[in-house]
């Protein structure tokens, strides 16, 4: 039997061996559909999601720069080989005559580690995985055995089966370069090369299975013993490298509208290409597969670019479905003509932000609306102005409550006032909108004295049905801007304007006005009109119903958001019909950037004196009496400060006047034009005689050049504005 036993495992290794592979490949392929009958319901699932249902109706994307990301899983080991067992290293000669060999086996481990995606098309993505597995298994092998052994003198010879039980405890690090494909939206199929290196230990059990005698025994130290065998015994503990083939299986699932965030089931299967270990003698092998399955968590820092689907194709008998942008470019006069390229200069400037000191609530309520930025008290100490360096004014704006207090905090004996209002139709019989109004002021006086721990007794709170100077242009609009709160103080550091001083980025031309066209057959259901350069969003309007006809773009008024580089600006335009067909433009608009350190190195090889470095300064001044075009007291002050920090004689001096949309807009463009010229007409009355002055550029838009959103009272309130521009060359720097 011993004899014959040995003929088979000596003659047909190879034939064993293949058997065993088509067992584990079996065995792995059950396991992988396991898998998928997990994963798929997963996928399922997700799509019932009414965020699914919206991304099916937005099928056309534009792939984002990058995705990173950590993932773990866990599965199965499968390791196939062909190698001596140890018995006879265990129960040496005249014990034992076995020439068994292991041939595989299947344990459990995990992988984790972190990965990197980067698109190439809409359907091709390269990505890449640095990862740390768990590669144990456990192999083993029942071995008939003649054993020898003297009894009284006499030899006598006994058939027994050893079992032994070949553990390994191994640990690998790979990299894995893959290219994925992208058949369907979130669907990703992967194929990748796993290159890496292993350590870890190996040692082998041994128990006698039977003994028809019952008289064998063994030398104690061979009852379990940690034994390398001998084919393995001159590999050291860092093993060489492998190469695998890897294949995988992923659905991402979103866990946010814009699609930067992902957790994403997946599957993985990987077929070791290169021997585990080179140095086996001839006709010995060791492989090892993986079978995983596991969780994946996926940044963007860019939200997916997602567009509405194009037009369908019509018959002859239809009409033709078009959408199309028109940029315009408008000078400092308002004068229009077709936009070429954006033009970006670096310029030392001066921003001068007056804070609108009215909290706006909803109707009915006396809650301080979310738009308001509010700080836990342990945020308080660092709050700074400094923030707002390149911060727009209705941005710098929704912090007023946190300025408000700040300033408090820093001028410890100044008080202020807190008005509560009402709107009109707030008003009940029984005056419980002055109740409201009271609330509201309370609420206002309750956030700086909880948060900025301002003493109550700094704090006055009034209350009145509409304010002192109430909006009756507009019944909606009126409405929303007279349900406030206003702040009052006497001491002017706490209400004065935000001023920045900063090497800011000035835009020619100033505006852009974007003509948007769509002719369709049916009824435009919603539309969205989006500015971008690469992952730096811009801007972004939407709305329901037919979309607006004219949008304004002013790239100075939004420092944090203007274009930074050369690369193009790309817009957007797209709609959706109630039938559910569509359309989208895109149009990119180039881009030069001229920096200070450009311009003085041309002044230095003798270049012109456009070349030269710039101080640009703007002030602006908002809180006109509603049908006064005279400048107030504040306005005033403000511009007595301005001629004293210094006018230069030869600088450029620019006036305009805005007003919102509301009323009639040949009325807002003459008072827009009479507000203008009266601060131009107060600015030159302060200057001194034995200071000349240039003479200011003069000019009213009405509500023309759409400075600020129409949608809410604080926008239309900025947009009652009077802005200087002043230019000035620095020749000599």
């Amino acid at each position: 039997m011993a004899l014959l036993q040995a003929y088979h495992t000596e003659h047909f290794p190879p034939l064993r061996n293949i058997v065993r592979s088509l067992q584990a490949g079996a065995r792995a392929l059950r396991s992988f559909c396991v898998l998928c009958c997990a994963v798929l319901p997963m996928i399922l699932m997700s799509n019932s999601f009414p965020e699914a249902r919206l991304y099916a109706q937005l099928q056309l994307r534009e792939p984002v720069e990058w995705r990173a990301g950590v993932f773990g899983q866990y599965g199965l080991n499968f390791h196939v080989g062909v190698f001596d067992s140890l018995t006879k290293q265990v129960y040496p000669t005249p014990y034992s005559e076995s020439t068994g060999r292991f041939t595989g086996g299947t344990g459990q481990g995990w992988t984790a580690g972190v990965l990197f995606e980067k698109p190439l098309s809409h359907q091709f993505s390269f990505a890449g995985r640095l990862m740390f597995s768990q590669l144990s298994a456990t192999m083993s092998i029942l071995e008939p055995a003649f054993f020898i052994r003297d009894s009284a003198g006499f030899s006598v010879g006994t058939d027994v089966n050893i079992a032994s039980r070949f553990s390994t405890d191994i640990f690998a690090v790979a990299l894995e370069p893959q290219i994925a494909w992208h058949p369907i939206q979130n669907l990703s199929v992967y194929l990748g090369v796993r290159m890496g290196a292993s350590w870890g230990t190996r040692f082998q059990d041994f128990s006698l299975a039977n003994d028809p005698t019952g008289l064998l025994t063994f030398p104690e130290p061979y009852l379990s013993r940690t034994i390398v065998p001998d084919s393995l015994r001159a590999i050291s503990n860092v093993f060489v490298p492998q190469i695998s083939a890897s294949a995988g299986l992923s659905y991402a699932i979103p866990l946010d509208i814009d699609e930067t965030l992902f957790i994403v089931p997946e599957i993985w299967y990987a077929q070791t290409v290169t021997p585990f270990l080179n140095n086996l003698a001839a006709g010995q092998s060791w492989f090892i597969n993986t079978l995983r399955g596991g969780l994946s968590v996926r940044y963007s820092p860019e939200a997916a670019r997602r567009f509405l689907p194009p037009a369908i194709v019509r018959t002859a008998e239809t009409p033709q479905l078009s959408i199309n942008i028109t940029p315009l470019a408008l000078d400092s006069s308002g004068a229009e003509s077709p936009l070429l390229r954006l033009r970006l200069e670096e310029t030392l400037s001066r921003q001068m932000h007056p804070l609108l000191p009215y909290i706006f609530f909803d109707k009915n309520t006396d809650v301080v609306p979310a738009r308001y930025t509010r700080l836990l008290m342990t945020q308080t100490a660092s709050f700074s102005e400094k923030i707002f360096a390149k911060w727009g004014t209705l941005e710098i704006y929704y912090h007023a409550l946190n300025i408000v207090g700040k300033r408090l905090r820093e001028n410890p004996t100044a008080t202020i006032r807190i008005v509560g209002c009402a709107s009109a139709d707030e008003y009940t019989a029984d005056s419980s909108h002055i109740v409201l109004a009271t609330r509201r002021a309370e609420a206002v006086m309750t956030y700086l004295r909880d948060v900025w721990r301002i003493s109550s007794e700094r704090m006055n709170i009034e209350a009145r049905g509409l304010p002192e100077e109430a909006n009756t242009l507009a019944a909606d609009a009126a409405n929303a801007e007279n349900r406030r709160v206003e702040i009052y103080s006497d001491v002017w550091n706490i209400l004065r304007p935000v001023t920045i001083a900063d090497t800011l980025l000035e835009s020619t031309p100033p505006a852009v006005k974007f003509v948007l066209r769509a002719n369709t057959k049916g009824r435009i259901s919603k539309w969205r009109f989006k500015i971008d350069q690469g992952k730096n969003a811009i801007q972004n309007v939407s709305g329901l119903g037919a979309p607006e006809n004219e949008l304004y773009w002013h790239p100075s008024r939004e420092q944090r958001t203007i274009p930074r580089t050369e690369e193009a600006v790309r817009c957007n335009f797209d709609f959706l019909e109630e039938e559910g067909e569509g359309g989208t433009a895109t149009i990119s608009i180039p881009i030069e950037q001229v920096t200070i350190a450009k311009k003085r190195r041309k002044i230095a090889l003798g270049g012109a004196a456009t070349d030269a470095d710039k101080q640009i300064d703007i002030y602006r001044f908002i809180q006109f009496s509603p049908e006064s075009t005279q400048p107030t007291q504040v306005h005033e002050r403000l511009l007595g400060e301005i001629v004293q920090a210094g006018i230069d004689a030869k600088a450029i001096i620019n006036i305009a006047g805005f007003t919102d949309v509301l009323g009639n807009p040949t009325q807002n463009l003459q008072r827009s034009t009479e507000r203008a010229k009266n601060i131009a007409n107060a600015l030159t009355s302060i200057v001194s005689a034995g200071s000349p002055l240039s003479k200011p550029i003069v000019a009213g838009f009405g509500s023309k050049m759409g400075v600020y959103s129409q949608q809410t009272p604080e926008g239309r309130l900025y947009s009652r504005m009077v802005e200087l521009r002043i230019e000035t060359t620095n020749a000599g720097k």
